[in-house]
């Protein structure tokens, strides 16, 4: 039993300074994805609004040309059942009555 004193749902607590470091690392890196990525979905939903309000009468073709074109200047991307969905959204806005679609998750290009 002393020996599971250290652990926790199978992993071992940080019990040197290298493993507090290397803790400290991976919350660094993962706090800064987070950043990443929400800073990349709130690129993404820019762009969404801006085709909504420009283009929403337009063509499919044409919708999904400048999301496309947005998201690239933006270096961001969207998953594709994410695209279909925001193209499918945008393309119901021609009732005039609904607002742009909300980005759910969108990625940074690299």
């Amino acid at each position: 039993m002393g020996r599971d004193v250290g652990r926790r749902r199978g992993t071992a607590l940080p019990t040197t300074p290298r493993d507090v470091v290397r803790l400290g690392a991976l919350v660094s890196v993962e706090r800064m994805t987070d950043e990443a990525q929400q800073a990349a979905t709130e690129a993404a939903q820019a762009v969404v609004d801006q085709v909504s309000s420009y283009q929403y009468s337009a063509e499919e073709s044409t919708i999904a040309q400048q999301l496309d074109e947005g998201l690239a200047k933006a270096k961001v991307s969207l998953d594709d059942e994410e695209r279909t969905r925001i193209l499918a959204e945008i393309d119901g806005l021609k009732d005039e009555q609904s607002s742009a679609p909300q980005v759910r998750s969108a990625t940074p290009v690299e």
